[in-house]
């Protein structure tokens, strides 16, 4: 795929989801079923645009529960909104500011698609895990089936346990156990992982839920996905491992997935973002 045409893809993709976020801003929030169809329309679209190639889905199980775990993966095609008239329109005001520093929008929630496709495809409810951004925002992913945590608290796990507990039987959360984003030079076949967070594996440990472990994999050439499904790994397994050790193996499982589908590609787990030293 040459040049020019991912730039119409990124040009694309850009309009959108600036069409999702203005058509979720004129919905009424008493409505939240047109906010999450809204969603589901802008996943469906982008699945278009953005294929996936799905490898192991005979390894899919998401009853009880299931906690899907995926590595997160930075994604070419998402990029800064910083047009000014957009973001007036968007609702983006002087007050979320400190959410959307120097006036820019980088909408990675909606490239979860991939995820939220996986579940839909099996009649299950995706609930993302998130972070909290302005209220504006908050109010669109939560009304499209986000679970939001607070950025700033330091008892993250056990808001997501009430949360995760109190979840109908058809509903699948989805946790990226790195807590932020990964980096790396996907162009040069490079992913750097940060080290899983154990909060994940004291979820499933003290709820009794099993883990469906997903490696997420993007061809900057093709400007597609390939998701890697591995076994889920069940409540057994889990009862005899330690959070310490359980949340290593879901980390290892997800590595080994990457390598599957990317023989050559080099897998790094980072203690810090390799941009902190810069």
């Amino acid at each position: 795929m040459n040049s020019k045409h991912k730039e119409i893809i990124k040009h694309v993709c850009e309009n959108l989801l600036y069409n999702y976020y203005i058509d979720c801003k004129e919905l009424s929030t008493d409505k939240p079923s047109a906010i999450k169809d809204r969603y589901y329309t802008l996943c469906d679209d982008l699945q278009r645009l953005i294929p996936v190639q799905v490898v192991g889905k005979e390894n899919l199980i998401l009853s009880d529960n299931t906690i899907i775990a995926a590595n997160h993966i930075q994604t070419p095609y998402i990029f800064e909104i910083t047009n000014l008239d957009k973001l007036e329109k968007m609702g983006i005001k002087e007050e979320d500011m400190p959410f959307f520093p120097h006036r820019k929008l980088r909408p990675n929630e909606v490239r979860q698609y991939v995820l939220v496709n996986l579940a839909r495809e099996i009649n299950r409810n995706p609930r993302i895990v998130s972070f909290k951004k302005s209220q504006s925002m908050n109010k669109i992913f939560k009304n499209s089936g986000f679970i939001l945590i607070p950025k700033d608290s330091t008892h993250r796990t056990d808001y997501l346990i009430e949360s995760i507990k109190d979840l109908s039987a058809n509903d699948t959360p989805i946790i990226f156990p790195e807590g932020r984003d990964s980096e790396g030079y996907l162009e040069y076949n490079e992913y750097y992982l940060m080290r899983f967070r154990k909060g994940t594996a004291v979820i499933s440990k003290t709820l009794n839920i099993p883990i469906q472990p997903i490696s997420l994999v993007f061809d900057t050439q093709s400007m597609s996905y390939t998701v890697v499904i591995s076994p889920r790994i069940e409540k057994q397994k889990i009862s005899d491992l330690s959070a310490e050790e359980l949340i290593q193996h879901v980390q290892d499982v997800i590595i080994q997935g990457i390598k599957t589908e990317k023989p050559k590609a080099l897998v790094q787990i980072n203690e810090h973002s390799i941009f902190d030293y810069l």
